[in-house]
């Protein structure tokens, strides 16, 4: 049985994703579904945009630790409703981290099959991290509204500290937080994530993680 499409998440070796660039189609409403892993005593709070020109739609916001273990089955969640009146619009998915003040490593965010679709129409399926943009590691801005709109130009690497990463389908490199594969259970599947490891700020930081293209509801 052939994998899913996904978008953060990949189904298969990072060398074998494809790059091309996809559209939704059909009319009704616009959905974004996705799975993910919160666990963490130093769990932040993230965002989900769409961003079409100037505007920014928040589609879904989730804070704090969310599972209790490595094991913890992955959680789906949804966006059904906040696209609804924007079919024909482009734009951009972008995700953003807030990580607190003084807060330590134990907050990596994963994230895995988000889907772009329409009610009546087809499903977009970004294949991995080849298909992201984010900022450099350490990288990161003092304000939600910066982080959204910020640009984000670095490739989504393997277990990077303190930016958006992937991990090679087993658990992230730190203990006590991230999950312990991909949702489905096969450990060479890859996810996408937030590695909070490293440095730690007296104030509270934002970082950034986009789609590289943009994407027509």
């Amino acid at each position: 049985m052939s994998p899913p499409l996904t978008m953060l998440g990949m189904s298969g070796p990072v060398s074998t994703l494809s790059s091309a660039v996809a559209e939704a189609g059909g009319t009704g409403t616009a959905q974004v579904s996705f799975k993910y892993h919160m666990y963490g005593a130093d769990m932040g709070t993230v965002y989900l945009y769409w961003e079409s020109g100037s505007t920014y739609t928040l589609l879904w916001s989730k804070a704090g630790q969310q599972h209790t273990g490595h094991t913890y089955p992955w959680t789906v969640g949804n966006s059904s409703t906040t696209l609804n009146g924007k079919a024909g619009e482009t734009g951009k998915l972008v995700l953003v981290y807030f990580k607190g003040a003084n807060k330590g490593y134990r907050g990596d965010a994963a994230f895995c099959e988000i889907e772009l679709s329409r009610s009546t129409g087809s499903t977009v399926g970004l294949s991995g991290a080849p298909l992201w943009k984010t900022t450099a590691s350490n990288s990161s801005v003092s304000s939600l509204t910066s982080a959204r709109s910020r640009s984000a130009t670095s490739t989504v690497s393997a277990n990077s500290n303190s930016t958006w990463s992937y991990d090679a389908g087993g658990p992230t490199p730190s203990a006590n937080t991230g999950p312990d594969k991909h949702h489905n259970n096969l450990d060479y599947w890859d996810y996408i994530y937030f590695e909070a490891s490293g440095t730690t700020s007296s104030a509270d930081r934002y970082y950034t993680m986009r789609t590289a293209n943009s994407y027509t509801l």
